[in-house]
């Protein structure tokens, strides 16, 4: 799938003309409630309302009062035979009113933006767009010989229920009865229903599809040193290989990049490090990479090579009051949930990437490693491809995680400044095992010292 969005996000980033009209068309559309587009789209799909007797006499009634009067007041005929006509449409009228107008009310799902929505199709069906997808999206917009395209159907029904708000206008009593306006105008939303009403869903659908095609071309057509990734084909050995990775939402001023491969099968980027020196980040930027990727659009990298797969990420994870869930219980939950997803070596599946920061916080350190290394083994033996970052410098220490490992690390440096240490961070992924540690002097930081040590009795700001 992502093999075919991404021409057609090329072609949305170099169409600034379409996407700007249709971001102009969208605006005053406004937004639309989703329950209210499921009660317009339900509508859509129900049966007729006006039953074919009524609707005769919708049609038959009016004319022929209207007609009768005029012979009376000109003297071609006597008698009251209008008021006869006229009493019976009053009757129907009074009778209908009250099952109309809720009828009326869900069409209009009450907001006008779903009526003022064949603007907004017209711009896409004015776009000649070349790529597969679109060709195939804007197709289901356009008319066929079997009817009218999507904006004149829409435009059509925007018209029918304009003349369906003339319940709230004063003279609404006259027209009821007297043209029977409400059975009529009824009368013409059934008629749209049943030549259109069943293609909603699927404009509306191709609506959204468009819209999220233009998101990621505007953000291509935004950020034009980002770069498109390479899918590799279904047959290849999964991996992913990124050079110059960088985080989407930093500013290109400060953010760092850097270069990460992950896999084949049985191999692990395992990164050490300290706090705050970029571990996270990077898994996070690994982890938008690969959904960028599958949306087809681009990614926040020089170059990008990876296999189409299944992301599966434990991060940030949260315990539950609520649930009576412990932090080390969700985690184990999410590890859990991570195994289960990742499908045997053996398979054609395509494979899980998998990204983990700090594996089992929520225990002892010696409990969290044995387990730990439980997980990167079964990992190790599954057809996924991923990272694991840890501040357990001995994680690696097993034979077979040893033989597996790729071992990567940030670091920090410490600078003193006006008589006072610091600490600063490049933010560079380096191969190896880290070699620094500074949780001690972040704590020292914040006035956590040895209190001991009487000479730093003082909370430093």
């Amino acid at each position: 799938a992502a093999a075919l969005r991404q021409p057609a996000v090329r072609e949305m980033a170099a169409a600034d003309d379409v996407r700007e009209a249709a971001a102009v068309e969208a605006t005053l559309v406004g937004i639309v409630d989703e329950a209210a587009v499921e009660r317009f789209l339900a509508w859509c799909r129900g049966p007729s309302i006006v039953t074919s007797g009524v609707g005769l006499a919708g049609r038959v009634l009016p004319p022929v009062t209207i007609a009768l009067a005029a012979a009376d007041v000109f003297g071609w005929i006597g008698g009251w035979g209008w008021f006869m006509t006229l009493s019976a449409q009053a009757v129907l009228a009074w009778q209908w009113g009250h099952r109309l107008h809720p009828f009326f009310a869900q069409a209009s799902s009450g907001v006008p933006g779903l009526r003022r929505f064949h603007r907004l199709l017209a711009v896409w069906e004015s776009f000649e767009a070349e790529a597969p997808m679109l060709v195939e999206l804007i197709g289901a917009l356009k008319a066929s010989q079997a009817g009218p395209s999507a904006s004149q159907a829409l435009a059509r029904l925007d018209r029918g229920l304009s003349m369906a708000d003339a319940r709230f206008s004063s003279l609404h009593p006259v027209l009821a009865v007297g043209l029977l306006w409400d059975i009529n105008v009824a009368r013409r939303l059934d008629d749209w229903r049943a030549a259109s009403g069943r293609d909603a869903d699927d404009w509306l659908a191709a609506l959204g599809a468009l819209e999220a095609l233009a998101a990621l071309g505007t953000l291509a057509a935004d950020h034009p040193g980002w770069c498109y990734p390479q899918l590799l084909p279904a047959a290849a050995e999964p991996r992913l290989e990124a050079e110059q990775l960088g985080h989407p939402l930093l500013e290109e001023s400060v953010a760092v990049r850097n270069d990460v491969a992950l896999g084949p099968p049985g191999r692990v980027l395992l990164i050490t490090g300290s706090n705050m020196a970029g571990k996270s980040t990077l898994l996070r930027s690994l982890g938008l990479a690969v959904v960028m990727a599958s949306t087809g659009g681009p990614v926040c990298a020089r170059h990008v090579r990876l296999s189409e797969g299944r992301l599966f990420t434990s991060m940030r994870v949260q315990d539950s009051i609520e649930a009576g869930v412990s932090f080390f219980m969700a985690e184990l939950q999410r590890l859990a949930d991570l195994l289960s997803a990742a499908p045997p070596l053996d398979t054609g599946d395509a494979p899980l990437i998998y990204l983990v920061d700090e594996i089992l916080q929520g225990t002892n350190s010696d409990e969290r490693r044995i387990a730990g290394r439980r997980l990167v083994r079964h990992l190790l033996r599954r057809r996924a491809i991923g990272a694991v970052t840890t501040h357990d410098l001995e994680f690696h220490r097993h034979p077979e995680i040893e033989a597996a490992a790729e071992l990567a690390h940030f670091r920090e440096s410490v600078d003193q400044v006006d008589g006072r240490e610091g600490l600063s961070f490049d933010y560079r992924l380096r191969p190896g095992l880290a070699t620094t540690r500074n949780a001690l002097r972040l704590a020292e930081r914040v006035g956590l010292r040895d209190p001991d040590d009487s000479a730093h009795d003082a909370v430093l700001p």
